[in-house]
């Protein structure tokens, strides 16, 4: 394909520039020399379309008429060597007939005294059958006999086995019935449970509150009695000291009222942080069971939001990998018809380079054959066009070939 396409650009540029003739009847003028670029292109287009295709379908053609006469030479010495091999089976058949003929009589013969033999094993045989026959007979009879022993003590067996199953399922019946009894009874003792400990509960809470109202009364009325022996003991001291055993009554009476007071204030300060201490369990428990109900609340909530969260997810996963399979289809179809159009224009940038190599080389030795001629007039000028053209060629080459690299990078 190359030596064609420079063979017709040499011959086009020979047949215009070949002689003085030519150059002076173009003489010098620029438009001419771009009408004749202009017609170069053209021929190198029609050539680039029309004469390489041709001539690459007759390379294939020619290439597929080799492949042809290859096998259709392969083929005719396949025959030749099946008809060797014919020809030698046939002579070796021939050679093989006349033992063939002799063995098959003495097979024959063989044959008829084997047939004789068998006739005799065959009444040997029928014999030995009707000798068989009357043994089965009485066999099948002793079977018979002993099938239905076997059947009665089967029946019997099976009787049995019914009966201690039956026994067994009334007994597995009877643990089930006491076992859900068990749990009805256990039921109820948690329900009686419950409502004992809610009815000791309240009665802890009303023992308090009556507690609380009794150490009152007993305050409001030892109150009420010391300010009494307060007022007598007052009184007391007002009628005179004379009496000294009135003194010691008063004396006596003051410090057991004292010792009283603080026993009782001690035993109203135990009993109050026992109230304390019961109020503050009592509230520490209903603030515990609050809390438990709160977080049962938050914990079934969550529940409920993760289950849905995770059906939400699971759904959001079975239509993504839907998308990324659906995606990665088309991803992979796309990236088959890019690397098929990268492949093309690859293959096509490859040609391009080719003749624009080509048209390169035969400039050069155009250039030359201009330069031998001597450079007068339109030589001169063309020679300054070819050398343009050699120029645009080898940067188109340089960015052809850059552009060829990048692409088979990508791939």
């Amino acid at each position: 394909m190359k030596s064609v396409t420079a063979s017709c650009i040499v011959c086009a540029f020979l047949g215009l520039f070949a002689s003085e003739a030519s150059a002076q009847l173009f003489g010098g003028d620029n438009n001419k020399w771009e009408r004749i670029l202009l017609e170069i292109k053209k021929l190198n287009t029609r050539i680039v379309e029309k004469v390489i295709p041709q001539i690459d379908r007759i390379n294939s053609d020619i290439k597929k008429i080799k492949i042809e006469i290859s096998r259709v030479k392969t083929e005719v010495r396949n025959v030749r060597s099946g008809n060797n091999n014919l020809s030698e089976q046939i002579d070796t058949l021939s050679n093989m007939i006349p033992g063939i003929q002799s063995s098959m009589e003495q097979s024959q013969v063989r044959a008829m005294q084997q047939i004789q033999a068998l006739g005799k094993r065959l009444e040997q045989l029928d014999a030995i059958k009707q000798e068989v026959a009357t043994q089965l007979e009485s066999l099948k009879d002793s079977m018979a006999k002993d099938m239905e022993q076997i059947a009665e003590l089967n029946q019997g067996a099976f009787q049995g086995l019914i009966k201690s199953n039956e026994k067994h399922l009334r007994n597995q019946n009877a643990r089930v019935d006491k076992s859900i009894a068990i749990m009805t009874e256990m039921a109820k003792g948690g329900a009686n449970t419950s409502e004992a400990l809610a009815v000791l509960q309240a009665g802890l809470v009303e023992n308090s509150k009556a507690r609380s109202e009794q150490n009152k009364k007993i305050i409001d009325i030892l109150s009420k009695s010391l300010k009494e022996q307060q007022a007598a003991a007052i009184e007391i001291d007002a009628l005179g000291g004379n009496q000294a055993k009135s003194d010691e009554n008063v004396r006596y009476a003051r410090e057991t009222m004292v010792a009283l007071k603080g026993i009782l204030d001690k035993r109203l300060a135990e009993i109050d942080k026992t109230q304390q201490a019961l109020q503050a369990q009592n509230d520490q428990a209903m603030q515990d069971a609050d809390l438990i109900k709160q977080n049962l609340q938050i914990t079934d909530q969550k529940i409920n939001k993760l289950a849905e969260g995770l059906q939400a997810i699971h759904n959001q996963g079975i239509d993504t990998t839907k998308s990324m399979l659906t995606n990665a289809s088309e991803v992979n179809q796309k990236i088959d018809e890019n690397r098929a159009e990268v492949k093309l224009t690859s293959e096509k940038i490859t040609k391009l380079i080719e003749i624009l190599k080509a048209i390169a080389e035969k400039q050069g030795k155009l250039e030359q054959l201009l330069a031998s001629q001597g450079g007068k007039g339109g030589n001169k000028k063309l020679m300054d066009v070819l050398a343009d053209l050699k120029r645009k060629a080898n940067v188109n080459i340089s960015r052809n070939d850059r552009i060829l690299k990048k692409l088979k990078g990508s791939r």
